[in-house]
């Protein structure tokens, strides 16, 4: 009796150690919580992105941003002084225009670029006209060789910053469909705030220094800060494969 006891309590203490064993080997319930790809995200690029967008808009907002002619509108003269930069002076003073802006061009000691602001005159286009050939009289009479004239209008100005914009617009949305179509769709929030904080802090942080030292922004300027942009929203592509999955 005590036999039979012994071997039915060995039989059962076989049983429970192959269902451990089983219950060891084999998961029963397995359950993978995947990170959202937006929180890998650091939270220190909305800082910055924010931090120079708010910088960038005060400043503009208080001080403005010293647009060059190509924007405002007015006229660009590429003329040589053989008697320096003082003849220039005096020709633009006795024209009446005490607004401009000289530029030396490299290479060429006697040529220089006569930038005038936008004027009064410039709203119509047969004073505008009539407002070029004064100019054009007042440099002569100083010996000043006059090559091209040239009258901006302000419209031309507004399509420039228009059409300027266009670029980084693209760039941007060119690194979210490349970072979906090799990350997968589930990543294209993320490409989308990383690009944006990444040309956020480049754009804000560049234009505050145009505002900040009243640098002119030229035509090249404005190619200058889109090839910035695009390159920016490159480095945010990039870096959006570095972040933890």
């Amino acid at each position: 009796m005590c036999a039979l006891k012994r071997g039915a309590v060995a039989q059962l203490g076989e049983r429970r150690v192959r269902n451990a064993e089983v219950v060891g080997s084999t998961p029963i319930c397995s359950t993978t919580i995947s990170q959202s790809p937006l929180r890998a995200v650091p939270r220190s690029l909305y800082v910055w992105a924010l931090a120079a967008l708010l910088l960038a808009t005060m400043l503009f907002a208080t001080r403005g941003l010293n647009l060059a002619v190509e924007f405002t509108g007015g006229f660009i003269v590429d003329a040589r002084a053989p008697a320096g930069l003082t003849s220039v002076e005096d020709a633009l003073i006795d024209a009446g225009i005490d607004d401009f802006v000289l530029k030396r061009v490299s290479g060429q000691p006697s040529d220089v670029i006569i930038s005038v602001p936008q004027r009064e005159a410039l709203l119509a286009p047969q004073s505008a006209s009539l407002l070029a050939q004064q100019l054009a009289s007042a440099l002569k009479q100083r010996d000043v060789e006059i090559n091209r004239i040239d009258i901006i209008a302000p419209s031309v100005g507004r399509e420039l910053l228009r059409d300027g914009a266009i670029p980084p617009i693209l760039a941007f949305v060119v690194a979210v469909i490349y970072s979906a179509v090799r990350h997968g769709t589930r990543y294209a929030l993320s490409a989308a705030a990383v690009t944006l904080g990444a040309m956020a802090i480049a754009l804000g942080l560049v234009l505050s220094a145009y505002i900040v030292f009243r640098l002119e922004f030229s035509l090249s300027s404005l190619v200058a800060v889109d090839g910035l942009a695009i390159l920016a929203a490159v480095i945010g592509a990039v870096s959006l494969s570095r972040l933890p999955a």
